[in-house]
């Protein structure tokens, strides 16, 4: 496995995984392909920064940051279990070592449990009315430890 910031290029690959991981969460509206191509390509890829883990060459999972963020970090499920999101939170605790936020959807268990395991703290929980998918969600943080 390597972790590399991601190049134009990228986008499409990127936000195929991120259909794909979103697909497994059955709590989720629908993913509009084109609608996330077109994020992806506009929005992430332009405003945001991004690192990509590559298996054998091929784009398994990425993450981004903004604003003191950790915007997104999907694994493609087929690669999930095997240390690339740990990998991938890894560089961007490189890149923010002051500490960072991050939004996941409360039904994300799983995700819950993977950023406790990295240090984060839960700050603070909603019913989601201002998520655009109106699912609830979970505010957390990370602060290194002085």
């Amino acid at each position: 496995m390597r972790i590399r910031k991601a190049n134009r290029d990228d986008s499409a690959r990127c936000a195929d995984v991120h259909i794909l991981a979103r697909q497994q969460m059955i709590y989720l509206p629908k993913t509009n392909a084109a609608g996330a191509h077109r994020w992806m390509q506009e929005i992430v890829f332009t405003q945001q920064n991004v690192w990509v883990a590559e298996v054998n060459h091929l784009i398994v999972g990425y993450a981004s940051f903004a604003g003191g963020f950790l915007t997104n970090l999907y694994i493609h499920p087929d690669h999930q279990r095997r240390g690339i999101g740990s990998a991938l939170l890894a560089q961007v605790k490189a890149y923010a070592p002051e500490g960072f936020k991050l939004w996941t959807f409360q039904q994300n268990e799983d995700a819950v449990r993977f950023y406790e395991r990295h240090g984060f703290r839960s700050l603070k929980v909603t019913d989601g009315k201002d998520n655009m998918e109106r699912v609830p969600d979970r505010l957390m943080a990370w602060q290194p430890t002085a």
